[in-house]
């Protein structure tokens, strides 16, 4: 068990004796639905640490079962997603979801106690889950009030054995959510981990982003629609790249933002720290240009420095201005990339995807986007955005010229 986890596996374990010694009934507690407040792991911003604290959850229907309108909780079950299966012709999230599961995922039981109204987790598991759940309330909530409204709610499947072809899991440390499934994935926990993700506010405010990605830009398919074009199109490779670091570094953005924390992802894992931080300068190289064009077979696409650059400059631009209005401008550009992608033969083409957010957002976040996008992409080739031409750009404070 990680050390933020076991801290509060213990702080829980006392919470429960406590609990013992005022002659409550372990784990007997009738089912209850929102609105509740519950004991879990959550991100104190103020103190910027994780921490057991009392938190309302408002869209469980069953806690026993871990249902609700964010989503319902399955576990355990055996699943094999391979590239053949995800690559074939005409897959669907359906087709594949039928296929991967081996072994379906089954119900959960939560252990829960109950005091003055107050839920607290009997043991870890429970614990595990319902922060994972407090987070994507409080992750969705956020998110849908910057405009994605329409967020569906997605299987959300706990300690799957979950493999590819390699033997490996398919998602990435830190990754929650897996698009080819279109579902979040709670991994066991693993000794790499300060935080488990699923108790990460950012990773799973990150998850959203990407799942607002698969389902609005991807008009929910389980895979880049450029991938059906590598054969024939010699951009369609440069496109799929360019798009796997422009989703991640949304994501990035977005859980940076909800979490008002320009390091989330160094609480999950200390041993990459730094690797995506957002608080310092993220310069595009002529490296992550040449990158784009390399086939996988020959070195496997790194998307995530080209990812942090876009990150950075959309968290760069919100310090400058108005946080809020610079994310609203970013969900409202997703339609926007779409129709520019659709018109470029379904491939993603960076300079009218950068285009496309600028255009979307506010009128006085316009000119600081500008100065952002035109000074970080610079070495990638980018020196001019068409919405920028009438704007006055504002130059960022820090630059990479």
């Amino acid at each position: 068990m990680t050390a933020v986890a076991l801290r509060a596996a213990r702080a829980l374990h006392l919470a429960a004796l406590a609990l013992a010694a005022a002659a409550l009934c372990g784990g007997c507690a009738q089912d209850t639905a929102s609105p509740f407040s519950a004991v879990v792991v959550a991100w104190d911003a103020s103190s910027q640490q994780y921490k057991l604290a009392q938190v309302p959850i408002t869209t469980i229907t069953s806690l026993r079962s871990m249902q609700g309108s964010s989503g319902d909780i399955t576990a355990g079950g055996t699943a094999r997603l391979y590239t053949q299966d995800v690559d074939a012709f005409g897959a669907s999230v359906s087709s594949l979801r039928t296929k991967a599961f081996i072994s379906a995922p089954g119900p959960v039981t939560l252990e829960y106690n109950t005091a003055n109204g107050l839920i607290y987790p009997e043991d870890y598991d429970a614990l595990e889950l319902l922060s994972f759940y407090a987070a994507l309330e409080k992750a969705r909530a956020e998110i849908a009030g910057w405009g994605f409204t329409n967020m569906n709610a997605v299987p959300i499947y706990a300690h799957v054995d979950l493999l590819n072809e390699q033997g490996l899991s398919p998602l990435a440390d830190g990754e929650l959510f897996l698009e080819p499934l279109n579902a979040f994935f709670l991994p066991a926990v693993s000794a790499q981990q300060q935080l488990p993700p699923q108790m990460n506010l950012g990773a799973v405010a990150h998850a959203i982003g990407l799942q607002a990605w698969q389902q609005i830009v991807w008009e929910g398919e389980p895979v880049d629609p450029a991938l059906s074009l590598e054969a024939t199109d010699p951009d369609a490779l440069t496109a799929v790249h360019a798009a796997l670091s422009v989703r991640l570094g949304i994501a990035d953005f977005l859980g940076a933002l909800v979490t008002q924390d320009p390091r989330w992802f160094d609480h999950s894992l200390q041993q990459t720290a730094g690797a995506r931080a957002l608080d310092q300068l993220r310069c595009g190289s002529s490296a992550m240009l040449q990158a784009l064009d390399v086939p996988d077979d020959q070195v496997p696409y790194a998307p995530y420095p080209l990812g942090t650059v876009l990150a950075f400059s959309l968290w760069d631009a919100a310090s400058s201005g108005e946080p809020v209005s610079v994310a609203s401008g970013v969900i409202a550009a997703l339609p926007g990339i779409l129709s520019a992608i659709q018109a470029n033969g379904d491939k993603l083409d960076l300079t009218q995807t950068l285009d496309a957010i600028v255009a979307a957002s506010t009128s006085d976040q316009q000119g600081i986007l500008c100065g952002e996008f035109l000074d970080r992409f610079q070495a990638l080739g980018i020196t001019d955005l068409p919405t920028c031409d009438t704007i006055g750009v504002v130059a960022p404070s820090t630059s990479c010229q």
